[in-house]
């Protein structure tokens, strides 16, 4: 309700904004087997159709988590995806959503983990914390960062890495 209250200024988180931009959604669902996976492939189907940007959606249940980072016990694993992905180019900017402080940030380079990523912490003017999360970073987007570092919306936190810094996925 607080987002929608028109109070917080809201950023696009890649430029140009989603609201103008051509794109194209990927169903990387379990039943959706002809999504591109690869980076070739993401591109070329981006190409295809004019999109600018590629939308990955949330709370899919996903077939593509095949690492050991997505183990949960020895009989089940998470499927479910737990954002949106925004894939382009390596080298795409990324900008703060909300006004925020650095939370955390890390380089998680398991296989098919998220590699670089930052997390800012929000607060609704009742004080209620939240928290966004950008995974999947070039390495350069952890320079200079600290806990407790503050952003505005529209700040510049970053830009999409290259796969081998993604550990393994297209980037977005």
């Amino acid at each position: 309700q607080w987002l929608m209250s028109g109070v917080p200024t809201i950023a696009d988180v890649v430029f140009p904004p989603l609201a103008t931009t051509p794109k194209i959604w990927f169903d990387w669902s379990i039943k959706g087997t002809d999504a591109p996976i690869t980076p070739a492939e993401i591109e070329t189907e981006m190409e295809r159709v004019g999109a600018q940007v590629a939308i990955g959606h949330y709370c899919e249940d996903r077939a593509v988590y095949k690492g050991d980072a997505y183990e949960v016990t020895d009989e089940t694993r998470r499927t479910v995806h737990l954002g949106v992905d925004l894939f382009g180019p390596a080298g795409t900017p990324v900008y703060a959503a909300l006004d925020g402080t650095v939370a955390l940030f890390n380089d998680n380079n398991t296989y098919l983990d998220y590699g670089p990523v930052i997390i800012l912490e929000h607060r609704t003017g009742d004080g209620v914390a939240f928290w966004t999360l950008y995974g999947h970073l070039s390495r350069p987007s952890l320079e200079g960062l600290y806990e407790g570092k503050k952003v505005a919306a529209g700040d510049l936190i970053g830009w999409f890495g290259e796969e081998h810094e993604n550990v393994g996925w297209a980037p977005h």
